[in-house]
């Protein structure tokens, strides 16, 4: 169970909040529904990947035909928060892993996203996608632009284009599913609370939840037209943005927030401007 919850009731209203969160980021309705409803829609690809491995045969052949979708996200620069997060969503995955090396799980004890290196090998692939794009990591990467308002004098945490697998994007998502269940099995619960990771197993539920979502928000006007500015830009170059971007800039880091840090005011704060300005 997540810190903090001991029964599934607990567990699943704990986890309601970003569920909610998520749909609003992305203008839906889902109503008073708990998680489990308000993630109910799953692609074919996420219904495979949480069958057992009684059903391994099935998924295998699916997979093998899958081809590959790769789409462009925009992802804000959060210095350490992202990548933190994926580190201990690692160790966590690498707990399950070790288990299976090990004998530590029978077969079949580990749902399909996290059994296999499943989860743990999309996380990778998605973390040499994410990483040079945060912090110290752009600037040695080259990604040192900046994103400066309409006026040329304040400057905003800077969006990044970022190019994923969507099939990663779904398998993290199952993961996700997975280890929020309030069902989940004992080797799915102790791998949260007793594995390698240091974050609370509430907060990794959490953060796996988040970070599927950030790579899975819906795109609008705002985001087409912000990806498009920032494609014609090198990397290393700054972007003023029109009046009408900075609007746009706005209403999308208002729905990243509300994923990332279900809305936090004071997070939000850190997009409005650095007012150091130009120099």
């Amino acid at each position: 169970m997540p810190a903090g919850t001991s029964t599934p009731d607990e567990t699943a209203a704990y986890l309601d909040k970003w569920a909610l969160a998520h749909a609003q980021a992305d203008g839906r309705d889902v109503g008073e529904r708990p998680v489990s409803g308000g993630l109910a829609r799953m692609s074919p690809l996420i219904e495979l990947m949480t069958l057992t491995d009684r059903s391994s045969a099935l998924r295998e052949e699916f997979l093998a035909h899958m081809t590959s979708t790769l789409r462009t996200v925009l992802l804000p620069d959060l210095d350490i928060d992202l990548t933190h997060a994926m580190t201990e969503l690692e160790e966590l995955l690498l707990t399950y892993g070790g288990w299976e090396e090990d004998g530590g799980v029978e077969a079949g004890e580990l749902p399909a996203p996290l059994a296999a290196g499943a989860a743990l090998n999309a996380l990778r692939r998605v973390w040499d996608a994410i990483a040079p794009t945060q912090g110290e990591r752009a600037t040695k990467a080259g990604r040192t632009g900046r994103l400066l308002a309409s006026d040329g004098r304040y400057e905003f945490v800077p969006l990044r284009l970022v190019d994923v697998e969507a099939a990663d994007v779904d398998i993290l998502a199952a993961a996700a599913r997975v280890l929020g269940d309030p069902s989940a099995s004992d080797a799915v619960r102790e791998g949260l609370e007793e594995g390698r990771a240091s974050m609370p197993a509430g907060e990794l539920v959490m953060r796996a939840a988040q970070l599927a979502g950030l790579l899975d928000l819906a795109d609008t006007d705002d985001t087409e037209l912000l990806r498009e500015r920032l494609a014609a830009a090198g990397p290393a170059d700054d972007v003023v943005l029109t009046e009408t971007e900075e609007q746009a800039y706005r209403r999308t880091v208002d729905r990243v927030n509300g994923m990332w840090t279900l809305g936090d005011p004071v997070e939000r704060f850190r997009y409005d401007g650095d007012r150091r300005g130009r120099p």
